[in-house]
């Protein structure tokens, strides 16, 4: 094998601030403004500035104003293009309050404006954000809504994702024209919670990874160029007593109807997880967490059929033990299973690792 087909290093630098009131009133204000800069063995490069403002506004005990404006800026330069700048600007403004008793109403709207041509020229976008919320009882709440957004997509995105994605990437942010969403949440006891849900959205020019044809051991970003609607339905539930324990355990089903793919390759169909702390007189703390998915299909380039990937089972533990406030020392087993499951075809993760060290703060 040549290392150079399928070697890469990503390098990234980061640097940020925020600022917001301390002590909550009944208008509060949070700016945030990052920068963040990534190459990689093939000589991309990146920056991306993001700017976030947030702020809400009590009118009255049963109204208030949310405004929240977030503005991208991403300029990426590679073998094949110049850092040609991707602007996103996002403007959400929305009102939320009583109607009548028991019933929260959110009336909103969000706009977005960006430069991204796939599927279409339209650079302005507006979406309707609707929520309802209703006390059904002293703990639980039942809520529904319809919204909408333009979700970032950036070579920070991807890379994060997949290690092994490709050079010269076309990539474009999802539109999700319209996302519906209803459920119930609520608390059992005062130690226990718990929430249900399901979800069902349009993506247009939502992404999916697949081995190049050019070099099996990379992949290309694809995209269903029409409509991609995506059903989600979850449940989880929660526990926690005093800072003594904490755990939770979710799980969720998801349902891809692509219109242009045969499939919505590397998207896993269910997905389960459970994480969980406890600390024992403040000086232990351990943390035990679980996931398993499966459902993942690929295309194998050399057979140009459809595979799915068998069901990743994943255990990792950690144990933290505080010798004062500053210093610390800790013991870390990842995979414990040593299931060397696939989530991207053909790259297989790493089995049992064990890792241990120290930290200090100061």
């Amino acid at each position: 094998l040549d290392r150079n087909k399928f070697k890469q290093s990503f390098g990234t630098t980061s640097v940020g601030v925020d600022i917001e009131n301390v002590k909550p009133s009944d208008f509060n204000v949070r700016f945030n403004a990052n920068f963040s800069y990534l190459n990689d063995y093939y000589k991309a490069k990146e920056s991306e500035v993001a700017l976030s403002f947030k702020s809400d506004y009590a009118i009255s005990e049963k109204g208030k104003l949310d405004f929240i404006a977030d503005y991208f800026l991403i300029a990426r330069k590679d073998s094949l293009r110049d850092a040609t700048p991707r602007h996103l600007l996002k403007i959400k403004p929305a009102y939320k309050f009583e109607a009548v008793d028991k019933l929260w109403l959110t009336i909103g709207l969000n706009t977005a404006v960006e430069n991204d041509t796939l599927g279409s020229a339209r650079s302005f976008h507006v979406y309707p954000h609707l929520k309802a919320d209703y006390k059904l009882g002293e703990s639980i709440d039942a809520y529904a809504g319809v919204t909408g957004d333009m979700d970032k997509v950036s070579l920070h995105v991807l890379s994060g994702e997949n290690f092994w994605v490709n050079k010269n990437l076309d990539i474009f942010h999802t539109n999700r024209s319209i996302d519906f969403f209803g459920g119930l949440k609520g608390k059992v006891g005062r130690k226990a919670g718990f929430a249900v849900g399901v979800s069902y959205a349009n993506l247009r020019g939502l992404y999916f990874y697949q081995n190049s044809t050019l070099n099996r051991a990379k992949f290309d970003v694809i995209y269903d160029n029409g409509n991609t609607q995506r059903t989600n339905l979850f449940a989880e539930v929660n526990f926690a007593h005093s800072e003594v324990v904490r755990m939770s355990i979710r799980g969720d089903y998801f349902n891809y109807s692509t219109d242009q793919l045969t499939e919505a390759f590397h998207k896993p169909i269910y997905r389960m997880s459970y994480t969980s702390t406890y600390s024992i007189y403040k000086k232990l703390l351990l943390n035990v967490d679980f996931i398993a998915q499966g459902g993942i299909k690929a295309r194998d380039m050399e057979t140009l059929k459809v595979v799915e990937l068998k069901p990743a089972l994943d255990l990792n533990f950690r144990a933290d033990y505080f010798v004062s406030r500053q210093f610390s020392v800790f013991l870390k087993f990842n995979n414990i299973l040593s299931n060397q499951y696939q989530v991207y075809l053909n790259y297989p993760v790493r089995g049992f690792q064990a890792m241990g060290g120290i930290s200090w703060s100061f």
